[in-house]
């Protein structure tokens, strides 16, 4: 899922140098044919983004039955480092002499909710100190204990109106006072959903 973005917007990576040259696209090459796969260069790659929506946090809601990190549905977009996504296909259609293309992706949910159970424990870190208020995330970070993420990890269930930030993170008050809540919105120029974690307790 966000392995993608990594090589999509060319953002930081401990292993760049690792970074695949070509990957595999799934074609047709006739309507008759069978879904084959052929490599096409990374800066050629039309990626699809996807994010999952969720319901709000558990803490926020008072409902007491957790599902873990789950969804049943994704926000889904194409994407190109270069090229708009609907060009690019028509252009790599020709290139390739397929008939047909079909992006592919992975939904890791688990981990994504771990990566915004890292990002919105380490902003409360970051904003009150250490020690100024009780973590919930810690199992979820360290030990990808996630049986309860939905307790402290959610989303709005539409998503908002784009805006012209890349990413947006803030402490927001949801009614609980004496919960630390952190918005957190990733590519939000694309509209992409808003999440919110719990990250613990003042």
């Amino acid at each position: 899922m966000y392995g993608p973005l990594r090589l999509l917007y060319d953002l930081p990576s401990r292993r760049k140098e690792m970074r695949p040259k070509t990957l595999q696209l799934k074609v047709k090459r006739t309507p008759a044919d069978d879904w084959t796969y052929l490599d096409v260069e990374q800066e050629k790659y039309p990626f699809l983004v996807l994010f999952p929506f969720f319901s709000m946090p558990n803490m926020l809601t008072g409902d007491s039955i957790c599902h873990g990190a789950t969804t049943n549905r994704l926000w889904i977009r194409g994407a190109s480092p270069s090229y708009v996504f609907r060009d690019l296909l028509k252009q790599l259609t020709i290139e390739l002499e397929v008939h047909s293309i079909m992006p592919e992706a992975n939904a890791h949910v688990n981990e994504f909710c771990q990566m915004l159970a890292k990002i919105g424990y380490s902003f409360a870190v970051g904003e009150l100190g250490v020690g100024a208020f009780k973590p919930f995330l810690i199992p979820h970070i360290l030990h990808k204990e996630l049986d309860d993420s939905d307790k402290y990890i959610g989303s709005l269930e539409e998503a908002e109106k784009a805006t012209r930030k890349l990413h947006e993170i803030s402490i927001v008050e949801m009614g609980k006072k004496d919960l630390v809540v952190i918005r957190i919105r990733l590519l939000a120029k694309l509209e992409t959903p808003t999440y919110y974690v719990v990250a613990g307790k003042y």
